[in-house]
C-alpha cells in the first residue's frame, strides 16, 4: 500500500462531519492508497506550512494530497501569500520524491439559511477572491507539475439546489457532499495507484 497523508484546514479535516463519513476515510485503502487525515480546523497556508516539515516531511509519505487556502481570504491575507505557501510545501515534498496532488477550494454556500459564518466572514469580498485563488491554484500546479484535483468545478456544475443539500454551513461539507467529494479524488487515486508505485514517479 502507498502512503498518502492529506494535508490542509477543515475541509480536509471534516468539520462537522462523523470520522466515519469524512472523505479521507471513504477513500482509505482505494487503489492502493493508506490514507492518513492531517487537516486543522481554520488554519490558514502559513500555520499548515508550519507543521507540514513534522507531519509530512518526517514520515516520507509516497503522495501529499493538499488543500488550503479559505482561511486566507477570511482573514484578509492575500491570495499571493497563500500561492506562495502552498508552492514551498510542494517544492520541498517533490525534493524528497513525493507526489503532490494539489486540490482547488471548494464552493462556498451564501446566503444559507440558517446563517452560521456570516458575522465572521465577509463573503462578498471573498467569493470573488477564491475565483482568483482557484485560476492561480491551477497555474501552480502546471507550474510544479503536481496533479491538479477539481474539486471546485464539478460542485459548480451541480444545480444550486442540489449543492445546497450537500453542506452543513456556508463552507462545509456534509456526508453526502464528503461522499462526492471522495468519489471525485478516487478517480485521482485510480490513475496513480499507490500499488504500483514504481510507475508513479
Amino acid at each position: 500500500m502507498g502512503e498518502l497523508i492529506c494535508l490542509g484546514d477543515s475541509m480536509v479535516f471534516g468539520y462537522g462531519v462523523d470520522r466515519t463519513q469524512r472523505w479521507t476515510t471513504l477513500i482509505d485503502g482505494a487503489y492502493g492508497w493508506h490514507v492518513f487525515n492531517r487537516g486543522a480546523n481554520a488554519e490558514r497556508t502559513d500555520q499548515i506550512l508550519k507543521r507540514f516539515p513534522r507531519q509530512v516531511l518526517c514520515r516520507t509519505p509516497d503522495a501529499l494530497f493538499v488543500l488550503g487556502g479559505s482561511n486566507d481570504l477570511f482573514q484578509g491575507r492575500p491570495v499571493s501569500s497563500a500561492i506562495d505557501n502552498l508552492r514551498t510545501i510542494i517544492e520541498s515534498a517533490k525534493e524528497k520524491n513525493i507526489r503532490v496532488f494539489l486540490a482547488d477550494v471548494l464552493p462556498y454556500i451564501y446566503p444559507f439559511d440558517p446563517p452560521c459564518w456570516a458575522s465572521a466572514v465577509d463573503f462578498a469580498d471573498v467569493i470573488p477572491k477564491r475565483l482568483v485563488l482557484n485560476e492561480q491554484i491551477r497555474s501552480l500546479a502546471k507550474e510544479t507539475g503536481s496533479t491538479l484535483v477539481e474539486l471546485s468545478l464539478p460542485m459548480e456544475a451541480l444545480a444550486e439546489d442540489v449543492l445546497r443539500t450537500m453542506y452543513v454551513d456556508e463552507l462545509h461539507c456534509n456526508a453526502a457532499g464528503h461522499r462526492f467529494i471522495a468519489d471525485l479524488i478516487a478517480g485521482y487515486l485510480q490513475l496513480y495507484p499507490g500499488s504500483d508505485l514504481q510507475d508513479v514517479f
